[in-house]
């Protein structure tokens, strides 16, 4: 899946496509699935986001129907109210939902509130036969994906820097390579919600700044370019977001303490990246 950097670009064409916004993950990998991942306490922003997702199985792109999985293993609180808005918007669009959801599939997290979420979802009237489940590949077995194990591992490669890292440098990140790693700090802000000078305090707080961020953003993409196609230096340059195979060079000469070539060397068996 690709990263978009505004939400808008997942509502207008979601396959294959993925946006991460303050604690909420959406995901559509094809036609026939959609998942929304949460983590820590989501606030009203992200119950926006969600609201929006409730319209989704209506896009044409989904037109046959559509599984959905909900994972909440990484919830760690949720607001009364915010939950409540969740809920009233379920049941207004749920006649339309069921019309078009196929199956439900709910990861719940560990504990009380996991009592409380899978409990709550008879509650608010499930519009498509659901299941409950405490581990994703279990969820995606169910739904019958033939491809659990790779999308399991891609999702916690997506979900890694936001839990185990930085939500806000997380979240520039995705912003950044939705945008093919050719954002500036102003456009960057703005995607993010913030003012220019904001971003830039805040990434002063957690010791970086924005070139910091864009050069290592730039220098991973590279990295596994190198590392899993045969494409040329110039094009691998380019789609990193550098100027030219100079530039890439001298970025990762900086970033990795090696040359392109010597990355390329290290490339571990896998299927070619086309051109």
């Amino acid at each position: 899946m690709q990263p978009v950097d505004r939400y808008e670009q997942l509502l207008q064409a979601p396959l294959g496509r993925y946006f991460a916004g303050r604690q909420v993950l959406l995901w559509c990998p094809d036609a026939s699935l959609l998942g929304v991942t949460l983590w820590g306490c989501p606030g009203e922003d992200d119950v926006a986001l969600l609201l929006g997702l409730l319209d989704f199985p209506h896009h044409p792109a989904l037109t046959g129907g559509c599984d959905v999985v909900f994972d909440a293993r990484r919830l760690e609180r949720v607001d009364a109210e915010v939950f409540d808005t969740y809920v009233a918007a379920l049941q207004r669009r749920h006649d339309s939902l069921a019309r078009r959801v196929r199956r439900q599939a709910l990861i719940r997290p560990a504990g009380i509130w996991g009592a409380v979420i899978a409990g709550a979802v008879p509650v608010s009237g499930a519009p498509a036969p659901w299941a409950v489940f405490t581990g994703m590949g279990k969820a995606l077995a169910w739904l019958g994906r033939t491809d659990g194990s790779e999308l399991t591992a891609q999702l916690e490669r997506l979900t890694g820097p936001f839990i185990d890292g930085d939500a806000l440098v997380a979240r520039l990140q995705a912003v950044l390579r939705g945008a093919e790693l050719r954002l500036g700090l102003a456009e960057a802000a703005r995607c993010l919600g913030l003012g220019e000078r904001t971003l830039q305090r805040q990434l002063a707080a957690r010791g970086t700044h924005f070139r910091a961020v864009l050069d290592a953003a730039r220098a991973a993409a590279a990295e596994q370019l190198l590392r899993e196609s045969d494409l040329k230096v110039e094009l691998v340059a380019r789609r990193s977001g550098c100027c030219s195979g100079e530039h890439l060079s001298a970025l990762l000469q900086r970033q990795r303490g090696a040359a392109p070539s010597t990355l390329r060397r290290r490339r571990q068996p896998r299927g070619r990246v086309g051109e």
